[in-house]
């Protein structure tokens, strides 16, 4: 599916995007949409049930634990949680982590995660570690290319990928190429949390802007 398709009017609450690889080793990286769904357990005395389809459930309740204790979401692992990955995809790398966790948090907060001002919505890449870090992943370059090719603007990535370039990127597409280092910094910013806004196009950014949020590199 097209991110660019039917989301002008932006994204209903538990839904986060990414740019996906395969696990074989082939190069191809295509979009993702990743859907989730959380509510209070209907009885106290029942346990909380995790159903999650198109993604390993272990990978969801390590993101479940981690929001939990690292992104102030302590009620998350009480409640029934589901996860989707829309048109029957699998996915079965890491580098995803960080649009499930996203997805998580907007259906928690009940917050849909910003779009852009061409409609498209933004793109979340990176692995989550224990600590609520965001780890780096594999193919960074070829997955922002397939970004820009759909008209992606925002796209967050890894802050430990320092030596990365991608002013050409940011240059000839008008992204917004953003770092983070944890993922409580990932759900302020793609939330609009705190009263920050990203800008949407790298031309628009102020230095007020950037100054606003320390915790992530422009």
């Amino acid at each position: 599916r097209n991110p660019t398709e039917n989301i002008a009017t932006g994204l209903p609450n538990g839904v986060a995007w990414t740019i996906t690889t395969e696990e074989s080793g082939s190069t191809r990286a295509f979009a993702a949409e990743i859907q989730a769904l959380s509510h209070v357990t209907a009885h106290e005395s029942m346990a909380p049930r995790s159903r999650c389809t198109g993604i390993q459930q272990d990978r969801v309740q390590l993101m479940l634990a981690v929001l939990s204790i690292h992104a102030s979401m302590k009620t998350l692992r009480s409640q029934d949680t589901f996860v989707n990955v829309v048109g029957g995809l699998k996915l079965e790398e890491t580098g995803t982590d960080l649009a499930v966790a996203m997805a998580l948090a907007s259906t928690f907060y009940e917050t849909q995660i910003q779009v852009s001002e061409n409609g498209t919505p933004y793109v979340f890449l990176g692995e989550i570690g224990l600590g609520g870090e965001i780890r780096p992943v594999k193919q960074i370059l070829n997955r922002l290319s397939v970004a820009a090719r759909l008209g992606i603007k925002v796209v967050f990535i890894p802050a430990k990928m320092k030596n990365l370039d991608v002013s050409d990127l940011e240059d000839n597409y008008g992204m917004s190429i953003l770092k983070v280092a944890t993922v409580q910094e990932s759900i302020e910013l793609g939330l609009g949390l705190k009263g920050f806004n990203i800008k949407n196009e790298k031309a628009k950014g102020s230095q007020s802007s950037k100054d606003s949020y320390q915790g992530v590199e422009l």
